[in-house]
């Protein structure tokens, strides 16, 4: 087990998030003189660790408290070795934190209310058209006044698709402004014309709607269900224009023969594999990568979509690169909000509106720490970086001297002047991003984004004073991170370097390391499951070796090979229902175009294993020993006291 999977583990085992220390908590146990276990967190401990089986009875607590005991002891002596001290230990520490701490930086009620809207709008597809006015210069006013004259000529009757044709200027004028089908989380950087698409009855016309190219106006045409995404794999014959008319019947052939094949029970991902032109898909059995509306063209979504159950299959169609037969592999389950969470939060979390919950953070923290502007220097910092020929180009930089004045307060902190100057440098790739909406705006964008940055930054050291569950699973991993490393040190690291304590303790126990039921066996691998060779195998495997079989089956090809080996017996699945005795085949196993067949050479007797062939078993007993050792020794060194009033109000 690694360190991480080994931290990650124990945090999950021996925490929830409400294992910390009530007000006014009866002490449990103590270790030594100063370490106390306080009764709530044993409780849920035990709770969470247990599960349905946490039945809080005497016998089961008394199981528990043992096990918890002897981990606090573990962790009692790693601090007195010091563990807690080392550079390597803050680093990792802080690590945990790091990752921990992204789940308290998110406004989950934000969150939840953008996963339940993407929900809702998941179970429909819109057709739109619109218009688009662009925003040149920058002058959104100019903009804006064009795309309301437009719209007041809309809401006289003046017919969208005529108005598209002749006033908009996005490249949908020529198809009318007709964009198609839209579907939730489709336009990752166009959360506001989604929700004017979604928010906007059909036979209206939307508000204006701005994103950085201009103003919109969205007209939604219709909803239709939604079809969502689907897992499915694909066979294509390609057929094109510049080909033969004799080539494309071949093509139309080949690919009504291959759907004759699959009905009859050929396996698609086979067929796939050895006649599909897609290469790209091919390799993997022709499975595409899962897809939605608007990826591929028009009939190859409608075909796909329209198979309505898992495992079944299109008729060939054509589309324009050629011949197509599509099987469909599975649907993600969006029957519930419960069931789509997953899939939807994680493209959220991709998608510009999650911005909306980051706001809140900042202005909640900002709110809770008293933020507070140095309005003049604010005012004079953003004109003096408005004015500033330099600020857009790659080399700009830092006035010479550091602009100590205070820009904003908030909590105890003071961020200056100079400290914006620092992060306009080291974030200016994101500044020259925006050199188009000039340097006084960029300047004020730039400053926003500084202040949530340092917003988290603050916020991240206030999170185990607020929240007493991070406190509570910091404690946790930190005493995992404790534990490893104080076990590595104390058993696994002295057992395995402890050579001739290995082989004392091997010597003693002797009868705990010998192989039981064995069995020397040939492995026949067989490319083909021809029926006639596979009986062939079979029969001649009886009765002559492994190398005559070979020989009398090769003669024309290479359709055998065999490997010997000594074997346990429940080391193979296919060996357990086979008889232990020599001469005993197992029935042939078909399994992607070839075949296997286990024979059973000779049975050998009970043995036992020598030290080389036995020594990580002996390893992981050596180091079970040491640690009993251990923890017998640390319970001398670190009496432990149990408050039994305490403990019996447990008790249930």
């Amino acid at each position: 087990m690694t360190k991480q999977s080994f931290i990650l583990l124990l945090a999950l085992l021996m925490c929830s998030t409400t294992t910390y220390a009530q007000p006014n908590d009866d002490i449990l146990f103590t270790v030594g003189d100063d370490m106390e276990v306080p009764v709530s967190e044993f409780k849920y401990i035990y709770a969470k660790t247990n599960a349905d089986e946490a039945d809080f009875s005497k016998e089961s607590l008394d199981e528990y408290l043992d096990l918890y005991k002897k981990f606090k002891l573990k962790v009692r002596k790693a601090r007195e070795m010091g563990l807690a001290d080392k550079p390597a230990f803050a680093k990792e520490l802080n690590t945990y934190r790091l990752q921990l701490s992204a789940t308290y930086l998110t406004d989950k009620e934000v969150s939840e209310k953008l996963v339940r809207e993407a929900y809702e709008r998941s179970k429909e597809d819109v057709e739109i058209q619109h218009i688009m006015i662009k925003t040149i210069d920058n002058d959104a006013e100019k903009a804006y006044e064009k795309i309301m004259d437009i719209k007041r000529e809309l809401e006289g009757g003046a017919d969208f698709e005529t108005i598209a044709r002749k006033k908009s200027q996005h490249a949908s004028r020529k198809s009318g402004g007709k964009l198609g089908y839209i579907t939730v989380l489709q336009l990752p950087d166009f959360y506001d014309i989604e929700s004017a698409a979604y928010n906007t009855p059909v036979g209206q016309i939307s508000e204006p709607v701005l994103t950085a190219t201009g103003y919109h106006l969205i007209n939604p045409i219709s909803r239709r269900p939604a079809r969502g995404e689907i897992d499915a794999a694909h066979i294509l014959i390609r057929m094109t224009d510049k080909m033969k008319d004799e080539e494309k019947t071949a093509a139309e052939a080949k690919i009504r023969e291959l759907y004759k094949q699959l009905k009859a029970g050929a396996d698609f991902a086979t067929l796939a594999r050895a006649n599909s032109d897609d290469k790209i898909t091919s390799n993997n059995g022709g499975t595409i990568p899962r897809f939605g509306i608007n990826t591929y063209e028009p009939i190859f979504e409608d075909a796909a979509f329209g198979i309505k159950n898992d495992g079944d299959m299109t008729e060939p169609f054509k589309s324009s690169l050629g011949w197509h037969i599509i099987k469909r592999i599975g649907k993600p389950d969006m029957s519930s909000l419960d069931a789509a969470k997953p899939v939807l939060l994680s493209k959220v979390k991709k998608d510009t509106r999650f911005k909306a919950a980051e706001n809140a953070v900042t202005e909640r923290i900002k709110s809770e720490a008293g933020f507070k502007f140095d309005e003049a220097n604010k005012s004079d910092a953003i004109n003096t970086l408005g004015n500033d020929p330099n600020l857009l180009k790659h080399n700009w930089k830092v006035p010479k001297t550091a602009d100590k004045r205070p820009l904003f307060m908030m909590g105890e902190e003071t961020a200056t002047v100079n400290d914006f100057h620092l992060f306009m440098i080291r974030e200016r790739n994101a500044r020259l991003q925006m050199k188009r909406s000039g340097a006084k705006k960029v300047a004020e964008i730039m400053l926003d984004q500084f202040i949530a940055e340092q917003a988290l930054e603050y916020e991240k050291t206030k999170l185990e004073d607020k929240y007493p569950e991070f406190k509570a699973l910091m404690r946790e991993y930190e005493e995992g991170i404790l534990l490893f490393e104080a076990t590595k040190q104390e058993v696994w690291d002295k057992a395995s370097k402890d050579e001739e304590g290995l082989k004392a303790f091997y010597e003693k126990n002797k009868t705990n390391y010998v192989w039981e039921d064995r069995a020397k066996i040939t492995t026949y691998t067989i490319n083909t499951t021809d029926p006639k060779v596979l009986a062939k195998v079979n029969r001649l495997a009886r009765k002559k070796s492994a190398a005559a079989v070979a020989a009398k089956i090769n003669k024309k090809a290479e359709l055998v090979t065999t490997e010997e080996s000594t074997v346990e017996r429940g080391s193979n699945p296919v060996l357990k229902n086979l008889a232990w005795q020599k001469g005993s085949l197992a029935s042939p196993i078909v399994e992607n175009n070839k075949a296997m067949l286990i024979k059973v050479e000779e049975v050998l007797p009970p043995e036992q294993k020598p030290f080389d062939k036995a020594r990580g078993y002996v390893v992981a007993d050596y180091q079970e020993e040491l640690e009993k050792r251990w923890v017998a020794d640390l319970a001398q060194q670190f009496p432990i006291k149990v408050n039994q009033e305490v403990f019996r109000k447990l008790v249930k």
